[in-house]
């Protein structure tokens, strides 16, 4: 086991993080990675809470994952909008630090009142391949691998596009002007046909006569709309800055309602 130790700041392992649900609640655990010698837990509470309850879930799943992965953990708790709950009292003491000591039993501590004995208590190397063996994970290098080939996959994307743009733009009209020059005369008609017509097109526009398409009409209507909510928006900066923050929230709140059933399942 020695031989496969390292220093975990300098790990290049990034597992993966574990969830579970327990009804009221959902939690995610996540071992060291890069640079944080400390697991990290986070309880979600997606519906309603009671403070003294989240402390003692706190404490409770605490306990447990470091039972199940000797690993100081930084655990906090966070209600449906995403926000930190504030367990303890203000938000320097919103979170639980657990740990072993040296004589392998469990410490707890509220915010950073014994965070320099946390830290001494966070190994400086550990086999986390060992300790995490059920947990799949992934290398520095597959992760740069695969940066590398996206990066690549995008870079193809962008001549393909390139090289579409050069035959829209440069090549089709060229090739229409050669066959306006050397062509025949039928087709000559034909191009001058289309010309006025996409002309007469563009003249009905103009005057409103042209009947437009569904498409059209929708855009139509998207774009006054705009209009009109960015006129009111600027009549009133405050409302639409509290609008925007309900959104906000309503999104965070339906982001962890999808993952609590998600996790449900």
């Amino acid at each position: 086991m020695a031989e496969k130790a390292s220093r975990i700041e300098d790990t290049d392992l990034y597992f993966e993080k574990l969830t579970e649900h327990r009804g009221d609640y959902f939690i995610e655990y996540s071992p060291p990675r890069p640079a944080v010698p400390h697991s990290t837990l986070y309880l979600v509470y997606p519906g309603s809470f009671q403070r003294e309850q989240v402390r003692t879930h706190m404490e409770t799943e605490a306990r447990r994952w470091l039972d199940r992965y000797p690993v100081p953990i930084w655990a906090s708790a966070w209600d449906k909008k995403e926000d930190a709950i504030k367990v303890f009292g203000d938000a320097s003491e919103s979170f639980l630090l657990a740990w072993l000591n040296s004589s392998n039993e469990i410490e707890l501590s509220i915010g950073l009142a014994r965070s320099d004995e946390f830290s001494r208590m966070c190994p400086a190397s550990v086999d986390l391949e060992d300790i995490f063996r059920d947990i799949p994970f992934k290398t520095k290098a597959s992760l740069r691998a695969k940066a590398e080939k996206e990066a690549m996959d995008l870079s193809k994307g962008f001549l393909l596009l390139k090289i579409a743009l050069v035959f829209w733009l440069a090549i089709v009209p060229a090739s229409i002007a050669l066959l306006e020059y050397f062509g025949p005369q039928w087709l000559e008609t034909i191009v001058l046909i289309y010309s006025l017509w996409k002309a007469w097109q563009t003249y009905q526009r103009i005057l409103g006569h042209a009947k437009q398409s569904a498409k059209e009409k929708d855009d139509e209507a998207k774009k006054t709309k705009m209009g009109h909510y960015y006129y009111h928006c600027e009549r009133n900066p405050d409302g639409f800055r509290r609008l925007l923050v309900e959104n906000l929230e309503a999104d965070a709140v339906e982001r962890v309602r999808l993952e609590a059933e998600k996790f449900k399942e």
